[in-house]
């Protein structure tokens, strides 16, 4: 996530490197074996030094993340630690150099007249590396934050439309299914009717049409219910705003992370330590050199991250493809539909009574087709009794919304 920038500006470097003139740079440490034997050994000093390092860098990892048992974090923090592993672990590396043959001081400040070799043998840190990785962790557990917090928002909006309809179906549902021996009940004696030539085929036909339209509607009421209960997640209790809050914080914490990390990113601030020896001589010396480089393009960055975090906000609010315009958009129709469902109910209300009022004036007439009629407005109410179970209910499960929208 963070990559070491180009040097380009050495600001302070310095580096001791003779391995014999003990008079200008202090002692020597003779060792007896070839130059390259030697180089070979202080390499694997330096491997196993970073080999104990990264162990223990390794170690301590894994406890930085959060809760394990969440795939999507999991990830998030597996990708940090592997990030971080390479960010906060040293560098050792081996290098050989050629000096021209001069009695002059090299660029170093060595008398290479007699030494056209050297070896060198090094381990390297960096601290802006450290900072760095210190700062992805962080920003590792701002984006799983963020994670957390968009969830309940897309899981609200991916259900939002059936918000209510799983209480209200299976109310329904229940409702006729409690009602379907009266409906066999009430076919069976308008076919006795006809067997005993009391009423007539298109009677028959008429109620066995009624009786179908429940049970159609039965079935397509256990269609639904089976879809809407397919869909992961529990339904919303209440508007989606104040969860679009928190995940717009969430949001906004994850880019500021971001920034943070990328602050590091013109800095340079590195320390490199080893030993040199040349084929020539068998003696050795160490070397030290402490750099800090700033890219000059540093000073113009932080306008331009104010810029994008700026303009991030506002398309957290506003995006086409962002979620916090749309669950604002869901809870205005769901606000709304709470009077459309008052509306309907009221009409089916209305007809309720009319059939009441019809049944009850059926009773006191004494007609031929009396036992038709009554059938017939039984089924009508059952029919009309299962939608308005149905209305309640989901009228009921939205009013939240309604509720919330006139404060």
């Amino acid at each position: 996530m963070f990559e070491q920038q180009p040097r380009r500006i050495s600001i302070a470097s310095m580096e001791r490197a003779n391995p014999g003139d003990a008079n200008a740079y202090g002692e020597t440490f003779p060792i007896r074996c070839s130059g390259m034997a030697r180089a070979s050994s202080l390499l694997a000093i330096g491997l196993l030094v970073s080999t104990i390092q990264a162990r223990a860098l390794a170690d301590v990892l894994p406890n930085r993340g959060p809760d394990e048992t969440e795939d999507t974090c999991a990830r998030i923090m597996a990708r940090a630690n592997a990030d971080v592993a390479l960010l906060e672990s040293p560098h050792v590396g081996i290098q050989a150099i050629r000096f021209p043959p001069s009695n002059s001081p090299d660029l170093s400040g060595w008398d290479a007249g007699s030494r056209q070799i050297q070896v060198r043998s090094f381990l390297e840190y960096s601290l802006t590396n450290l900072i760095a990785g210190t700062r992805t962790i962080d920003l590792a557990e701002a984006e799983c934050r963020q994670t957390r917090a968009a969830q309940p928002v897309k899981a609200a909006i991916r259900i939002a439309a059936d918000q209510g309809r799983r209480s209200a179906l299976a109310k329904q549902l229940a409702f006729l299914s409690e009602r379907e021996p009266e409906i066999a009940r009430l076919e069976q004696e308008a076919e006795r009717r006809v067997a005993a030539q009391l009423g007539t085929l298109a009677e028959l036909s008429e109620i066995r049409l009624l009786a179908l339209n429940l049970r159609q509607l039965r079935s397509e009421t256990e269609e639904t219910l089976e879809r809407v209960e397919a869909v992961p997640g529990p339904e919303p209790s209440g508007p989606i705003g104040p969860l679009v809050e928190s995940y717009r914080q969430a949001t906004m914490d994850m880019e500021s992370a971001h920034t943070r990390v990328r602050q590091v990113t013109p800095w340079n601030i590195s320390l490199r330590g080893g030993i040199a020896t040349t084929p020539a001589s068998s003696s050795v010396d160490w070397f030290g050199a402490v750099e800090v480089v700033y890219n000059l393009g540093g000073l113009f960055r932080p306008r331009a991250e104010a810029t994008y975090l700026a303009a991030r906000s506002r398309e957290l609010a506003s995006g086409a493809d962002e979620i916090i315009p749309v669950a604002y958009a869901i809870d205005g129709a769901l606000t709304a539909s709470v009077s459309r469902l008052r509306r309907e109910r009221q009409l089916l209300e209305l007809r309720e009574g009319q059939l009441q009022g019809d049944a009850v004036a059926l009773v006191k007439a004494e007609t031929l087709r009396q036992s038709h009629a009554a059938i017939v407005l039984r089924l009508q109410h059952l029919a009309v009794e299962a939608r308005l179970i149905y209305l309640r209910e989901l009228a009921r499960q939205r009013e939240t919304w309604e509720r919330h929208h006139g404060q």
